[in-house]
Parts: C-alpha cells; structure tokens; sequence
C-alpha cells in the first residue's frame, strides 16, 4: 500500500473513519503524516445502530465518538484475505482485508461480499492517547450527556488524525434511536459506561451496551467482557462500550447470534465497526467492515465480524455502535 491520495480512490462511498493531518491539541508526539487525505472524500458518517455509530448514510450523522491517533487505506486482495500490515503513523499499523470470492464457509453460511480495513495500534508507544466526546456543557447524568457531532467535524475541531465511532447513544431520558440529521450540538445520553481524559460522561446502567473496554493513562487495557454489575472506573483514563462481545479469550462468540431473525438490525448483515485486543495486551484493534453497497462489500454479521478480528491478531473483541 502506498500511503498517498490515490488509495481513497478505493472507498467509493462513505469510509467508516475520518483522518485529518493536523497535530492534536493533547501532548502527543507523532510522525507526521507521510500522506495529504482528500478531505473532501472524508466528510460523510455513519447512521447505524452499533457504534453509530452505525452504517453508511448519504447524510452526514450525529454521534458520541472515540478519536485515535490514526489511519488510511490500501488494494483489493483475492479470496478471504488480510493484506500486510503498513505503518501509517509512529505506533499505528493499517491492514485492507476482502473477501471477495465468498464461499459460505462459516456457519451462518456468510456469503456477503466484504471489505474490511484495520487499524493496529502498539499500545506500548508512549505518544499515544485516546480521546472521546466529552461531556457536554450542562451536562446531566442518565439524561443530558455529550453533544452530537459528526465524525469529520469531531476529528477536524479537536486537531486529531482518526476518529471512529464507538458508544450507542440515545435521545435524553430515552431509549429511542435519535434523528441523525439533528443539529450539531444536539444533546444526546450515551449508551453504557464512558470516561473522557478521567472525567465520567455516561454509567453502565444495566446489562445493555456492556462490552466495555478502559484504559488507564499509560493505556494500559481492561476489557470486561458484560459490564454489568458495573466495573469500577477508578484509575480510567478513557472508557467506551460497546453493544455487545464478540470475541472472548480467542472464542468467536458471535456464532450465538447466528439463530437471530434478519428483522434484528443488530445481527443482521450490517456496515460494522468493532474494536479487540491482543491476547499479550500489545495492541488495540479497529475494524471497520463497508456495507450496504452491493458489488463491493455487503456488510457482515457478527460471526464474520469476530471473524476479522482473529485474523486481525484479536483474543477479545466486541461490536461497537457503527452500522447497521
């Protein structure tokens, strides 16, 4: 892969992740970026229901979202296939995966044509940090608690290079999915636990939104895979949930939503976003898998999103709000 303009040319359509060149405003030291991203091929986000944090929209959405020191993109490979791994940044790695020649080999007899991209962050490197939307001005617990945005607009505003989706989020005091056209600003309550830099934003409230991973200020990881009875964030730097897990201790357990109907958006064939960890804790991964654009890549159920995330190098994992 060449990290250069040309590679957008392979995201047709609305990509899952924004990048952005700037330096972030938190103390954070990285190579500068060895590519100039076409930002007006970056400026559309994802209306789902996972980690909306969900699909591809025509429309630019409003959500919650975990920015990261990250990402790009690279070639089309034949069959079911992870490409190399290429540093894109100082501690950040990026991979391009298709399968493109289905086969029905797992046991939801998948057949969906799919293209994933990874991104695999050394979470060792001192220089990296994470950050998530913060509270909102007013901010209410259980009601009133981050601010919609979109994504491009969150990476552009707060100096980052990535920026993907992460927590569910609702209509204050509800449980309602919330209008992705509202106005930027909007106020929102999260779904599940979330900590920005220290500082609570949302609480686990119940067994829902409960795949939870936190970091401490050397991001050092915890995943818990059902946070509920909740996990105490003491010591947490930064905290995100998401719908549910996936992968745990290296067992794809996303096979236990293959009986679900095709009426249940959660486990049907949708844009995904995921995030795992490395059995030894060393890295932190990302998945995006495009959807709902027949041709080239279809979407996925959880199985093959579990899937990815063991190719990737994952041991635990959990599907994150960002399609469907």
């Amino acid at each position: 892969m060449n990290t250069n303009t040309a590679q957008t040319d392979l995201i047709p359509n609305q990509p899952r992740t924004e990048i952005g060149t700037g330096l972030r405003r938190f103390s954070l030291t990285l190579c500068p970026p060895a590519f100039m991203p076409l930002v007006s091929r970056f400026t559309r986000c994802i209306a789902r229901l996972m980690f909306h944090h969900p699909g591809f929209l025509t429309h630019a959405r409003l959500l919650p979202l975990l920015a990261l020191v990250l990402l790009p993109f690279s070639a089309a490979l034949a069959g079911t296939t992870l490409g190399p791994w290429v540093p894109i940044f100082k501690g950040i790695d990026h991979a391009v995966g298709t399968n493109n020649t289905p086969t029905g080999d797992y046991p939801d007899s998948d057949v969906y044509l799919q293209v994933a991209h990874v991104v695999r962050i050394d979470l060792t490197d001192p220089d990296i940090q994470f950050f998530i939307t913060p509270r909102i001005s007013g901010w209410s617990l259980e009601n009133r608690e981050t601010a919609g945005m979109t994504v491009s607009n969150f990476l552009y505003l707060n100096s980052l290079q990535v920026a993907v989706n992460a927590n569910n989020f609702h209509d204050p005091g509800t449980a309602d999915s919330p209008d992705y056209l509202a106005a930027e600003g909007t106020p929102f309550e999260v779904g599940g636990v979330s900590v920005c830099r220290g500082q609570v934003v949302s609480v686990q409230e119940s067994s829902v939104d409960a795949g939870t991973f936190m970091f401490a200020t050397n991001n050092q990881p915890t995943f818990v895979p059902t946070n509920w009875p909740a996990h105490s964030t003491a010591g947490m730097f930064t905290v995100v949930s998401g719908l549910y897990t996936i992968l745990v201790n290296g067992v794809n357990v996303g096979s236990n939503y293959i009986s679900f109907p095709e009426s249940d958006a959660r486990h049907g064939v949708q844009p995904r976003t995921a995030f795992g960890l490395s059995q030894d804790r060393h890295y932190f991964y990302l998945l995006t898998i495009d959807g709902r654009q027949s041709g080239y890549s279809d979407g996925a159920r959880d199985w093959r999103t579990a899937a990815w995330l063991v190719l990737a190098g994952a041991w635990d994992g959990g599907n994150m709000d960002g399609g469907g």
